[in-house]
């Protein structure tokens, strides 16, 4: 980790005890409430464990933007949003063409459905939900095109994440010359 985190532990038996999460949440940690969608139940019962667990509010156990630990540039790839669309398209499509309805049929056999995150992961959850629907070319073609607008999204929300880092040095992707500009990024050469 290059920022100094606090890692707190999950809390699992406080999830079934959570009977209105977010104003739960309102009530203990109006910060932390306020910057979480009410819809988001994942992250408010995160803060509720946070602040239990802790004490202190949800934001206390954030890592602070700083000087990065160690010798290290943070550097990040940069992309035309227009190229970005198409690379994300051309991976979509061969995840599906190489397997991806095979791959989540035999792992829904052997026990996806009873784990936490993996059935909703990008890709999985809609070729779950298509199979469930009948799993025919339609709901197929559907799945396809909602993980590519899904996966789209994700990049958004990753981008917009790591654009408020100020310690991130923004490379051009397609530079000929990047690996040679992210060496010179760690070594603080301009």
């Amino acid at each position: 980790m290059l920022s100094a985190i606090a890692i707190v532990p999950s809390a699992p038996v406080l999830v079934p005890e959570v009977a209105g999460a977010a104003a739960e949440l309102a009530r203990r940690d109006p910060d932390a409430a306020a910057a979480i969608l009410p819809t988001d139940g994942r992250r408010t019962v995160r803060a509720l464990e946070v602040v239990e667990l802790t004490g202190r509010p949800f934001a206390a156990s954030a890592p602070r933007i700083g000087a990065p630990r160690w010798d290290t540039a943070i550097v990040g790839l940069d992309c035309d949003t227009d190229v970005l669309d198409e690379r994300l398209a051309r991976r979509t499509d061969a995840m599906f063409d190489r397997g991806l309805l095979g791959e989540v049929e035999g792992l829904l056999r052997a026990g996806l459905r009873d784990g936490v995150t993996a059935s909703r992961a990008l890709g999985y959850a809609q070729v779950i939900a298509a199979i469930d629907a009948g799993g025919g070319p339609e709901r197929i073609r559907e799945a396809r095109e909602q993980t590519y607008v899904g996966t789209r999204r994700y990049v958004r929300r990753q981008r917009s994440w790591f654009r408020r880092d100020h310690r991130v040095q923004w490379l051009d992707a397609r530079d000929a010359e990047l690996v040679d500009a992210a060496v010179r990024a760690w070594r603080h050469v301009p």
